[in-house]
């Protein structure tokens, strides 16, 4: 049985005319949302975040999420659309570059994405995702 590994980008910085100019995104004290991830019949996904400076997420595990939605087209830009995963994240951001890495199974869903909302600081935020 052959398995064919998809990698997403989950943070990219975008042109005007929406072409990928980079991986990863400025980031500074401001709510982050992942480019949304479809799981393609999927029920698993893993996914690893970077990020450098001094970005801190305020020592709440409440400000890294895993949002979920099954709607076909949700909307990217707010929550609306977007339900919240039981999740607490491993490493938080806390002034300093690190990076966190985490795998979520039995997840029938049919989109998933990161919201991370940083209260101090500035940096980069990269991240990537599989879908198993």
């Amino acid at each position: 049985m052959s398995t064919s590994i998809q990698a997403y980008r989950l943070f990219t910085t975008v042109s005007a005319d929406k072409q990928i100019v980079s991986d990863g995104v400025s980031a500074t004290a401001t709510t982050f949302y992942s480019n949304a991830v479809n799981m393609k019949a999927s029920d698993s996904f893993s996914f690893q975040v970077f990020w450098t400076g001094n970005l801190t997420v305020g020592g709440s595990a409440s400000n890294v999420v895993i949002q979920v939605a099954n709607k076909p087209n949700p909307t990217l830009s707010d929550d609306n659309d977007w339900t919240n995963l039981t999740y607490t994240a491993g490493t938080l951001p806390a002034g300093s570059a690190g990076e966190l890495f985490d795998s979520v199974g039995n997840c029938p869903c049919v989109w998933w994405r990161l919201k991370i909302t940083f209260t101090a600081g500035t940096g980069t935020l990269t991240g990537y995702a599989r879908v198993m």
